[in-house]
Protein backbone atom coordinates (compact mmCIF):
# COMPACT_ATOMS: atom_id res chain seq x y z
CA UNK A 1 0.00 0.00 0.00
CA UNK A 2 1.28 3.52 -0.89
CA UNK A 3 2.12 6.21 1.70
CA UNK A 4 0.51 9.18 1.62
CA UNK A 5 2.18 12.53 2.92
CA UNK A 6 0.35 15.67 3.81
CA UNK A 7 2.04 19.26 2.29
CA UNK A 8 0.65 22.32 3.03
CA UNK A 9 1.72 26.11 2.63
CA UNK A 10 2.32 28.44 5.95
CA UNK A 11 -0.79 29.87 4.84
CA UNK A 12 -2.98 26.63 6.46
CA UNK A 13 -2.18 28.42 9.73
CA UNK A 14 -2.06 24.54 11.28
CA UNK A 15 -1.33 24.43 15.17
CA UNK A 16 1.76 22.62 16.17
CA UNK A 17 -0.87 20.16 18.20
CA UNK A 18 -1.85 19.56 14.03
CA UNK A 19 0.75 19.29 12.51
CA UNK A 20 2.57 17.13 14.70
CA UNK A 21 -0.49 14.75 15.27
CA UNK A 22 -1.29 14.55 11.32
CA UNK A 23 2.64 14.35 10.50
CA UNK A 24 1.85 17.34 8.12
CA UNK A 25 4.40 18.84 5.74
CA UNK A 26 4.67 22.64 6.22
CA UNK A 27 6.47 24.72 3.29
CA UNK A 28 6.83 28.71 3.87
CA UNK A 29 4.73 31.15 2.06
CA UNK A 30 6.94 33.59 0.51
CA UNK A 31 5.37 36.32 -0.41
CA UNK A 32 6.96 39.90 -2.17
CA UNK A 33 5.61 43.16 -0.88
CA UNK A 34 6.75 46.32 -1.76
CA UNK A 35 9.68 45.07 -3.71
CA UNK A 36 11.16 42.83 -0.79
CA UNK A 37 10.93 39.41 -0.95
CA UNK A 38 10.04 37.65 2.51
CA UNK A 39 9.44 33.89 3.62
CA UNK A 40 6.37 33.06 6.29
CA UNK A 41 7.45 32.36 9.45
CA UNK A 42 11.21 32.90 8.88
CA UNK A 43 12.26 36.85 7.67
CA UNK A 44 8.22 37.93 8.31
CA UNK A 45 6.40 36.99 11.50
CA UNK A 46 2.48 36.28 10.99
CA UNK A 47 1.18 39.59 12.00
CA UNK A 48 4.02 41.20 10.04
CA UNK A 49 2.54 39.44 6.93
CA UNK A 50 -1.08 40.56 8.00
CA UNK A 51 0.03 44.01 8.85
CA UNK A 52 2.13 44.85 5.72
CA UNK A 53 -0.82 43.09 3.44
CA UNK A 54 -3.24 45.66 4.56
CA UNK A 55 -1.16 48.57 3.88
CA UNK A 56 -0.27 47.42 0.51
CA UNK A 57 -4.15 47.55 -0.60
CA UNK A 58 -4.09 44.13 -2.25
CA UNK A 59 -0.87 44.91 -4.55
CA UNK A 60 1.47 42.24 -3.83
CA UNK A 61 2.56 38.64 -5.15
CA UNK A 62 2.38 35.65 -3.55
CA UNK A 63 4.52 32.42 -4.37
CA UNK A 64 4.43 28.63 -3.05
Amino acid sequence: MAKIKIVTDSSAQLTPEEIEEYDIHVIPLSVEINGENHVDGETITRQELVDELRKANGTFFGNI
